[in-house]
């Protein structure tokens, strides 16, 4: 027996609410525009992987896993689609790595944060993967190379 879509939204807002009810990358708190990223890049959680089931039943059983293994983050739809996961289009991107090593063979960390607006910090601290850049920043770093 499948679970009622009434019952899947009622779940979903309850992890919405238990992770924090806001992105965590930009803190926009529309709910409609609220994606669960798995932090480990794909629905597998410490070696777990619950392959039974469809739709939404699989889908839970894939939120429960991740919740439980620390390995679930609420990202907004322009949060998520930066994330070299997202989609599965890991080629439709610029590997971070990549993107690092083309913009330092050319910037300063000082320009860069100049670019993006934010402290110097914070450039590497995105350009090491350590914290999620919006879409404006990508945008701005890819035009830069």
């Amino acid at each position: 027996m499948s679970i009622s879509q009434e019952h899947y939204q009622m779940v979903r807002k309850h992890f919405f609410i238990m992770l924090g009810g806001k992105c965590n990358n930009c803190e926009d708190n529309d709910y409609e525009h609220i994606h669960f990223h798995h932090k480990n890049g794909t629905h597998i959680s410490n070696g777990t992987f619950h392959n039974s089931g469809r739709g939404r039943d699989k889908r839970l059983w894939e939120w429960f896993t991740a919740f439980n293994n620390n390995d679930l983050i609420l990202l907004c739809s322009n949060c998520h689609s930066l994330t070299n996961t997202y989609g599965r289009k890991k080629d439709s991107m610029i590997e971070l790595s990549e993107l690092k090593i083309l913009l330092y063979e050319k910037y300063t960390r000082e320009q860069l944060a100049e670019r993006l607006n934010v402290e110097v910090l914070q450039v590497t601290r995105l350009l090491n993967g350590h914290s999620i850049m919006n879409i404006e920043q990508y945008k701005i770093l890819v035009s830069l190379i």
